[in-house]
């Protein structure tokens, strides 16, 4: 189920409307126009403690910022907290299902440019840190704390690095491969169940630029370096900005509305989460050389560890290094070893396995 609140319309209107979306029919239903005001620049998750939506922020129709969180419980909306973060708008928002916290940073208010990071415990906000990434509006930010982008302010530098906070610190990690170019107005989302990759998508070169984006990224980290790669679907969805993002069901991301330079889409794109790896990439070098035949006998001999990034839930609940897979075994096993050694000595190519084959 996808809960969707607020926003602004084709005719500039800030509705105040909630519907769902059914993931068993594909449907949207209106069950209200109760509860918080019309709003932009809000942040929404969802509480998998509780099985709760809940709300923050936002700015309204009248200019007014708010710093109100609001619960959805499948029936009304219920107002829970006016305290904690300043009133902000267009702040970077996420749930870190890893420790069961929401966590905000940033934001713009009235009369100021946050810096701040704030965690939602369930029941009340805490203030955790005044420092970190540089303050910033309209960035993205992903399950367990990764950030991405974002602009100073509504005329400021926009920025393309990336952040990773752990609950106590946030930390720069180095950008590596193809990042994403500057941006703001994208979407982020952790690709849970495949890897330990996060997608991004769209946005636009700055808040008043006229360059809206259309560019899929993804990136996964290890030892504090973000290993970027860029790619294309093919799928006809268009350039947007300012759309929406959620996982839906257990393996697909559902990307909602958005808009251009002319238009406000309301539509909704689904897309399956992929496998993105090297076959035959035991090390990690992004490649598949004789080095990694060398990794492979040291890994079984008990002396070398895998690349972690590389470990995905190929069927439900069961991982496998996948990239070792080189003889289609949905498995990694000293057969792919030997398979591997006959691969370079001019025998048959690598063979992925066929339930969860790499995505270019």
């Amino acid at each position: 189920m996808v809960v969707l609140f607020g926003g602004k319309d084709s005719l500039d209107a800030m509705p105040s409307d909630t519907w769902e979306l059914s993931g068993s029919t594909n449907n949207w239903n209106q069950y209200q126009n109760l509860g918080p005001e019309g709003r932009i620049g809000h942040g929404m998750w969802f509480d998998e403690n509780d099985s709760l939506v809940f709300l923050f922020g936002g700015i309204d129709q009248a200019g007014q910022f708010h710093n109100d969180t609001w619960k959805w419980n499948g029936v009304g909306w219920i107002k829970v907290d006016s305290t904690g973060p300043a009133t902000r708008a267009h702040f970077a928002l996420s749930y870190d299902s890893n420790r069961n916290r929401a966590v905000l940073f940033s934001g713009i208010g009235p009369d100021s440019l946050y810096r701040d990071t704030w965690e939602w415990d369930g029941s009340h906000w805490i203030q955790m840190a005044i420092s970190g990434p540089p303050p910033r509006i309209m960035s993205a930010m992903a399950n367990v704390g990764y950030l991405f982008g974002g602009q100073a302010g509504y005329n400021g530098e926009v920025y393309n690095d990336t952040w990773k906070w752990d609950g106590a610190v946030w930390t720069q990690v180095t950008n590596a491969g193809n990042p994403p170019s500057p941006r703001v107005g994208h979407v982020m989302e952790f690709a849970l169940g495949g890897g330990p990759e996060v997608e991004l998508f769209g946005g636009q070169d700055s808040i008043t630029g006229n360059t809206i984006l259309a560019d899929h990224g993804l990136f996964y980290l290890a030892a504090d370096t973000a290993y970027w790669y860029s790619y294309t679907m093919g799928d006809g969805m268009t350039k947007r900005t300012q759309a929406a993002i959620c996982t839906y069901g257990s393996r697909e991301f559902a990307i909602i509305g958005g808009r251009d330079s002319s238009r406000i889409f309301t539509e909704v794109w689904t897309y399956p989460v992929f496998f993105h790896y090297i076959i035959g990439d035991v090390n990690g070098s992004h490649s598949f050389t004789g080095l990694d035949v060398t990794y492979a006998v040291r890994y079984f001999r008990g002396g070398i560890s895998l690349p972690p990034w590389y470990y995905f839930e190929c069927t439900a609940g069961n991982y496998w290094f996948l990239a070792g897979d080189v003889n289609g075994s949905c498995s990694f096993s000293g057969l792919d070893i030997t398979y591997m050694v006959r691969y370079f000595k001019g025998g048959s190519p690598p063979i992925p396995c066929p339930i969860c084959p790499p995505f270019d």
